[in-house]
């Protein structure tokens, strides 16, 4: 079935200006946490390292070139590392503003905004559960706090995802276009899924081959582009299972039921109800090959380096905001029976359990309690 909550057709002029105001103070909120660290947490650093290389000697860029390429410009060419500091946590406070406020409006389209907009601040720190150590790496978090390319390219993805639902492919090409070039690996998991879901969908047809034209060729001339530049400069992509994870966890099982503890048990309990939410199986299916990516794959020599994880964390996050938006459709469904108020109840404890490890951690590091090197 298809949800069973509709749209409302109302006005939606107030309600997005209440989401861009809460985005703006979310925004305001992760600069300030993000202005704070960013020259010694090392992903950071690395980046502002190449814009200044960049600046200083015409080094080249990365091939994901958006987020050096935003320090360069908003710095007006600067040198000057407290200045690329300060555009540095703009650039990624600004980039959680515009993925909250998203994440509100597609939320609006089931609930009313104060629920919506509470719910993206929920889903907004997400992270696993309790979390011992090394947060980021070992894990599978829907929250990232240290690596600002895949923090940018999170509004694009979820513009992406949102459009590649609705079937507008030429604004499919243009977000999958501005994410390869800001972080390629969402875009690495969810082409080869979303190209099977439109065959299935369209049956090889010609229309299917004129639709997929319009996203796919843009994507596949960027990664060949990309994959060019690379070569030669990078170590070989290995198959190694569970060779980078065995490197940060060892402690893998439950490592897996603390990053999907609410997600899972969500469509454990309510499958019969969700077998047919295309969007969400769709957000499932990619992060099952970003987890393909993030268990097998490593790269020859730079395991450590854990390149092919990236693409989980926005998959994790849209599986989040999508059950999310579920949610309503299940309550209000009468054939769910008297277990639904027990199972919400559990349900409801996990969700907190996640968002208050996200929340902690992000604060407990903006106020100098958490070690960098576990985030």
């Amino acid at each position: 079935m298809e949800s069973p909550v509709t749209t409302r057709k109302s006005d939606r002029g107030p309600d997005i200006v209440a989401i861009a105001f809460c985005g703006f103070l979310v925004g305001i909120i992760f600069f300030l946490v993000f202005a704070s660290y960013t020259l010694v947490a090392s992903d950071f650093r690395f980046y502002v390292n190449n814009a200044l290389a960049y600046i200083n000697d015409g080094a080249p860029l990365q091939p994901h070139f958006m987020y050096a390429s935003l320090l360069i410009l908003l710095s007006d060419f600067s040198s000057d590392p407290e200045r690329l500091r300060i555009v540095s946590g703009f650039v990624a406070g600004a980039a959680f503003a515009l993925k909250f406020s998203l994440s509100a409006y597609i939320l609006r389209s089931e609930y009313t905004t104060q629920w919506a907009l509470l719910l993206a601040f929920i889903i907004l720190f997400c992270a696993p559960i309790m979390p011992a150590d090394q947060l980021f790496i070992g894990y599978v978090s829907g929250l990232n706090l240290h690596n600002p390319t895949t923090i940018t390219a999170l509004p694009f993805i979820v513009v992406l995802f949102y459009f590649s639902l609705k079937e507008r492919y030429w604004l499919v090409a243009l977000f999958a276009v501005l994410t390869l070039v800001t972080k390629p690996n969402y875009v690495l998991a969810w082409a080869p899924v979303y190209f099977i879901y439109q065959a299935s969908k369209y049956r090889l047809s010609v229309e299917f081959i004129k639709k997929t034209v319009k996203w796919a060729l843009p994507v596949l001339g960027i990664l060949v582009l990309q994959y060019i530049y690379i070569s030669g400069s990078r170590g070989l992509i290995i198959i190694e299972p569970f060779k980078v994870w065995a490197m940060w966890r060892n402690d893998i099982p439950l490592v897996v039921l603390q990053s999907f503890a609410f997600p899972v048990l969500f469509v454990a309990i309510f499958f019969r109800q969700l077998k047919n939410e295309r969007d969400l199986w769709l957000a499932w299916c990619v992060l099952g090959v970003a987890m393909v990516h993030y268990t097998m794959m490593a790269e020859a020599g730079a395991a450590h380096h854990a390149n092919w994880t990236w693409g989980a964390i926005p998959a994790m996050y849209l599986v989040f905001l999508y059950s999310a938006l579920k949610l309503k459709g299940i309550w209000q469904d009468a054939a769910v029976g008297r277990f639904k108020k027990p199972a919400f109840a559990i349900l409801a404890i996990l969700l907190a359990f996640h968002f208050w490890s996200g929340f902690y951690i992000t604060f407990s590091m903006a106020w100098g309690l958490t070690a960098l090197d576990r985030i």
